[in-house]
């Protein structure tokens, strides 16, 4: 969950800046506490939180005027999530996945739309998955430390960072044609706040302050990616948020848009790194 959005900000939106705090005070100690438990309990809010962004997915595909299967989008969630605790293999789901939303659009057969509907929903599938990562990270046998909070706290580092230098000092558009409001200053604020509390609290894995830095490099640069793909799919569908459960936020993955890519990366990361 993003605490605040790397961008510039005016005086008049102080109200907005007060909804997303007050989410904020409830939502994280919510998905830290469950974190630090486990089992069943971020289970089912990694599952709710993919189905709440599945839903507002399909929300931003109907916009552009495809119609894919809702039983194909959701059921591809759940498909996912049976693969990721282990009761079915990746090449059985995959196969799965694909044939099963090809047969759902060709039963719904709209001209030019077969193609496109099955398409959408496969991705669609695939990119609020990404959830799952956070239940991998937890997963993982770390010395001291939690690779999902890793992944937040960074993500987290990456956003404040870039928010308040942007918000300070931001002159210059990262991506003009996406986010106008996002400047290179910021980015680079996220960057280096990012390598800073990677290489601090890379020492809950007896990392050196060098290996952290580089991961926190690595995870801010998908953080910042994650983000700006979700604002390309926003604006491609012409809508400020993807939805409005998170009172000041927006929808589920306008917050989570960071995570989505962060998790798969570190989980990646952390693999490679293994013995470095």
């Amino acid at each position: 969950m993003k605490i605040t959005g790397a961008e510039h900000v005016d005086s008049g939106k102080s109200k907005d800046f007060v909804r997303r705090f007050t989410t904020a005070l409830w939502g994280i100690p919510v998905l830290v506490a469950a974190i630090i438990y486990g089992s069943w309990p971020l289970n089912l809010l990694v599952l709710a939180l993919a189905g709440i962004a599945c839903w507002e997915y399909r929300g931003l595909v109907i916009r552009k005027g495809g119609d894919p299967s809702t039983l194909g989008l959701f059921g591809g969630v759940l498909l996912l999530f049976l693969a990721q605790q282990g009761y079915l293999s990746l090449q059985f789901t995959f196969a799965l996945l694909t044939i099963g939303n090809l047969i759902l659009a060709a039963g719904r057969y709209k001209k030019g739309s077969v193609l496109t509907n099955a398409a959408f929903a496969i991705l669609g599938a695939l990119y609020v998955s990404f959830f799952y990562y956070l239940l991998s990270l937890r997963q993982l046998p770390a010395y001291r430390g939690n690779y999902a909070l890793y992944a937040l706290f960074l993500t987290w580092a990456t956003d404040i960072s870039a928010y308040f230098i942007g918000v300070t000092w931001g002159r210059t558009p990262l991506v003009q044609a996406i986010s106008p409001k996002k400047s290179r200053e910021g980015a680079l604020a996220g960057l280096l706040g990012c390598a800073l509390v990677g290489a601090l609290l890379g020492t809950w894995f007896q990392w050196s302050l060098l290996k952290g830095a580089f991961v926190g490099l690595v995870v801010s640069v998908a953080a910042q990616a994650g983000d700006l793909c979700e604002s390309a799919l926003k604006r491609d569908a012409g809508v400020k948020d993807t939805g409005q459960i998170l009172p000041g936020h927006g929808g589920i993955l306008d917050r989570f848009d960071s995570i989505l890519f962060v998790a798969p990366v570190l989980y990646f990361v952390v693999q490679l790194l293994k013995g470095v």
